[in-house]
């Protein structure tokens, strides 16, 4: 569900970062906000992408339905350790 996730918010953060005026991008909370607001920035934008190809597949196995409802949890989960890094 996530191929990709990890380059987008590295193409977040650098476009993020050549927005800092050239005198703070060695400011540590600059460089944090950056860094936070890329990975919100593209965990958002991945989670529409997935709902719209939910949604669109959906339609195509179900024709007859005309609007979807979906609801995401556990973004903010914490990583199980068991699993999260095998």
């Amino acid at each position: 569900m996530v191929p990709g996730l990890q380059s987008l918010i590295i193409e977040y953060e650098n476009r993020y970062l050549d927005m800092v005026p050239a005198n703070r991008r060695n400011d540590q909370k600059a460089i944090e906000y950056c860094k936070a607001r890329a990975a919100a920035q593209a965990t958002i934008e991945r989670t529409e992408t997935v709902i719209e190809e939910l949604s669109a597949e959906l339609r195509v196995r179900a024709p007859q339905v005309s609007h979807v409802t979906i609801e995401v949890e556990g973004i903010a989960t914490p990583p199980n350790p068991e699993t999260a890094y095998a």
